[in-house]
């Protein structure tokens, strides 16, 4: 689609790059934007002379740039420095509200990353919580239609991916909403858009969430670089996380003042550089336009699809959504590992292993998984020497 645009492939010619879920390259805007950066660095939001006033001008732009990509406004874009920092925000935060008590209830999903699941297990020790989870239906996506059954008055959350990184389905957010909203309920609804965001055009006005995280190294910016996205009225009642420079009003000595959101939740010196980079990152994408990556990835998926059902002893996981631009399998009698292993010395490059999604692996039965995503540079001609490693691999093991 636009592969001239990313150098990784004129130092690599030889790479298959089928690990974008994992990690994205990076189109030469990025580069130049974070280089130019460097070359005209202050610090930002302290100094009163020029370049720190044009570097934090541009800094914030970042952050209007940001909310447009998604449909908010910039007082709703903290930056983090990845997904994770903002799911640990949240899990941090939200129980110390007075609403919350002992014995009440957070729902998380077996298809969810360890970022989403593990921040509300150490909360759900710290402040007496019970966690619940949803199962998958028989396509292998998270089957909402049983929300029913363990929503209760005690429900305070549902943390959820929005697009599995390992079974590549997509979660139905205004459903959930729906749901919710037939129920009663007023849980609060947080969304993981890691694999969603980088893919397929997100509106949070219509999304059904509350709050929504991403990290940049996923979307084509510079790793170190994060969102979450929260509507303004809930950000307003979180404490924040960490504490330091540039996120108090008025420090006394037993108690202090912190500035309103977003910058109550952004303590210490920025990663300034990679957040002009995500600004770049984003920039990029909307130039290229997001309907037109949806349909770049989705109709390259289902090429993948038709060639490697056929491959020997090879099992796709689940029903993954093409739009999600991934596929995970396991071969008969083969290791995840080992797959990766051979065509990695193939010069493929594929995620193996539980890919950070330990509970989806049990619940498709399965130890391990090997896994192909796909970004907006992939191309067609990437299908067939994936196709000819794993049979030859099938062949190797089988005679």
């Amino acid at each position: 689609m636009v592969r001239a645009d990313f150098p990784y492939f004129s130092h690599h010619p030889q790479d298959v790059y089928l690990d974008s879920a994992a990690t994205t390259h990076k189109p030469s805007v990025v580069i130049e934007a974070v280089r130019a950066c460097y070359e005209n660095y202050a610090p930002i939001h302290r100094g009163l002379y020029r370049s720190s006033v044009e570097l934090s001008d541009q800094y914030e732009q970042v952050r209007s740039t940001a909310a447009a990509f998604i449909g908010a406004i910039p007082e709703e874009i903290i930056f983090t420095k990845n997904a994770t920092e903002g799911l640990n925000l949240l899990a941090h935060g939200l129980p110390l509200a007075e609403s919350w008590k002992e014995g009440d209830e957070v729902i998380v999903s077996v298809a969810d990353h360890h970022a989403v699941i593990l921040p509300w297990q150490e909360a759900a020790k710290r402040h007496g919580l019970s966690l619940r989870y949803l199962e998958l239906d028989e396509q292998g996506a998270i089957d909402l239609e049983s929300l029913s059954s363990i929503l209760s008055e005690r429900t305070k959350a549902i943390a959820i991916t929005h697009v599995s990184n390992t079974l590549g389905s997509i979660t139905d957010l205004p459903r959930l909403r729906d749901i919710l909203t037939t129920r009663g309920s007023e849980a609060i609804v947080i969304a993981d858009a890691c694999q969603s965001v980088a893919h397929f055009p997100i509106s949070v006005g219509s999304l059904g969430a509350d709050f929504l995280v991403f990290s940049g190294h996923k979307l084509y910016a510079p790793a170190g670089t994060g969102v979450l996205w929260g509507r303004e009225s809930m950000l307003s009642s979180l404490p924040p996380l960490l504490t330091g420079g540039d996120m108090v009003v008025q420090v006394g000595r037993l108690e202090s003042a912190y500035l309103p959101p977003p910058q109550r939740f952004e303590a210490g010196t920025p990663a300034t550089e990679a957040v002009i980079g995500l600004g770049a990152a984003l920039g990029y994408l909307s130039q290229v336009g997001m309907e037109a990556v949806r349909q770049h990835t989705h109709d390259l998926a289902l090429a993948f699809f038709d060639q490697l059902r056929p491959v020997p002893g090879l099992s796709i996981l689940a029903s993954p959504h093409p739009d999600s631009g991934i596929i995970s399998f396991s071969m008969q009698g083969v290791h995840a590992h080992d797959v990766a292993q051979f065509l990695g010395d193939r010069r493929i490059c594929v995620r193996a292993g539980q890919q950070c999604a330990a509970l989806a692996h049990g619940a498709m039965g399965v130890p391990a998984s090997v896994r192909v995503s796909l970004g907006i540079y992939s191309t067609p001609e990437d299908i067939a020497p994936l196709v000819t490693g794993l049979t030859d691999l099938y062949h190797l093991f089988h005679g």
